[in-house]
């Protein structure tokens, strides 16, 4: 079983429930006691972000009702919903508002084909490393390149 306290702040959580993949927001004063495996939890949505299993995750759909909270992929990106939406066929990267899009950060162990966003730009890893300040994608092109 797995259990999530309540934090005092939001949790971004993330969880398999068979071959289904779940995710949400868990609100301040919330809990949750379920059968879920692979859990991800997380009060930062960046943190959370970074920590998701980007390759298993679902495509994002060309269409069709998003909710807060869920998460897919997108170019080899993992990214969240921020905001419930129609989807329509557009980039991600250009409505901010209805997405949470990995960013680049220091300290993380990135394998070959992690995606990120830096500076408004998307990177593909092409060399698995641990980032350090001072090696982000535009400044090292043997780790990084624009994808």
């Amino acid at each position: 079983m797995t259990h999530i306290k309540h934090a005092g702040k939001p949790q971004f959580w993330y969880g398999r429930d068979g071959k289904e993949i779940v995710s949400g927001i868990l609100g301040p004063t919330e809990a949750m006691l379920h059968h879920y495996t692979d859990v991800v939890v997380d009060t930062s949505e960046i943190a959370f972000l970074a920590k998701l299993p980007v390759r298993d995750l679902p495509e994002l759909p060309e269409s069709g009702w998003l909710e807060v909270g869920q998460v897919y992929q997108h170019n080899g990106v993992a990214l969240m919903i921020r905001e419930s939406h129609w989807r329509i066929p557009q980039d991600p990267a250009d409505t901010p508002a209805q997405y949470m899009i990995v960013p680049w950060k220091a300290g993380v162990d990135y394998k070959v084909g992690d995606r990120v966003r830096y500076k408004d730009k998307l990177y593909e890893c092409q060399e698995a490393h641990t980032s350090k300040v001072g090696q982000e994608p535009p400044a090292e092109p043997t780790l990084w390149k624009e994808v």
